[in-house]
């Protein structure tokens, strides 16, 4: 074989071992039409303002009753891409005859694998388990996050399908959580985050977030509206009056006795059981806008 030819042989074969797998070009064109790969992985904090009502999923008095409705105001996330934490905090006052407090104010974050809740007296304590886990990928119910974490390459992309004018991935982050992204097909926009839990009331269910109306923040591309159902019941209508990039993100880590209370805990109860590893049930998915202290 020639020089000529044994370049050019080289030089196809080069080519296909540098071609990208579909289901990860899905992911760098999300990337790029957000903001782009450099972008998305140097941005550091998110912050998300507004305000949206959260109807109480399996709480109507009747099958086909409506649902008892949240007013959600003063609702304020952050997101510390780079540390794994997120705090959100919001007021809620309830459009329905309530035995309770009919107006409440919650402030709930999550630090790597340990979630917290914040008292009125500003009080920390550790949330469970399963709640930590649904808020971990709370964390990815949105379009940055959610490619961020697929750009790492620890991340596995796999199950490429169309679904109408857009493309569907599963995405598994580097700790092991699972979400299913859709892409739009045309703009390589993000459209939705969902994942299938196990709800006590209604069982196998899909909760997805959506994401429409994006605007320019910080060189990002940032949706102006995140609504979140399960199945076909709506659990969060978060309209977006403020979106912004690196901003400070203040105290979003758990206090040190917040995560020692847990490894407190679990010697006592591998103490008690001798052993024995005991399985809690999974946690019912709930939106963040309705997830009290637990």
């Amino acid at each position: 074989m020639s020089k000529t030819l044994w370049i050019a042989a080289a030089a196809v074969l080069a080519g296909a071992c540098a071609q990208v797998p579909p289901e990860k070009q899905v992911i760098n064109d999300a990337a790029a039409a957000l903001g782009g790969r450099d972008k998305i992985l140097a941005v550091k904090t998110l912050a998300i303002e507004g305000e949206g009502p959260s109807p109480n999923v399996g709480q109507n008095r009747m099958p086909d009753g409506e649902l008892p409705v949240w007013k959600v105001t003063e609702y304020r996330q952050v997101l510390d891409l780079g540390n794994g934490r997120s705090r959100i905090k919001q007021l809620r006052t309830a459009q329905f005859e309530f035995a309770g407090a009919t107006v409440q104010r919650l402030d709930q974050g999550i630090d790597g694998d340990v979630g917290y809740n914040v008292g009125p007296d500003g009080q920390m304590s550790r949330a469970g388990a399963a709640v930590a886990g649904e808020r971990r990928i709370d964390e990815l119910r949105h379009p940055v996050a959610v490619v961020r974490a697929a750009l790492d390459p620890a991340a596995k992309i796999a199950n490429l399908h169309q679904d109408g004018n857009a493309n569907v991935v599963d995405v598994t982050t580097a700790k092991g959580d699972t979400v299913t992204l859709t892409v739009d097909s045309a703009t390589k926009l993000p459209l939705r985050v969902s994942t299938t839990t196990d709800n006590a009331n209604m069982g196998d269910v899909v909760v997805a977030t959506s994401f429409s109306s994006y605007e320019d923040v910080g060189g990002l591309k940032l949706p102006k509206r995140l609504t979140t159902n399960m199945d076909k019941y709506l659990q969060f209508d978060l309209q977006v009056s403020k979106n912004a990039v690196d901003v400070e993100p203040g105290d979003l880590a758990a206090t040190e006795a917040v995560r020692q209370r847990d490894l407190v805990a679990g010697r006592l109860r591998q103490s008690s059981q001798r052993g024995v590893r005991v399985r809690r049930p999974s946690h019912p998915l709930r939106s963040a806008a309705q997830r009290s202290a637990v």
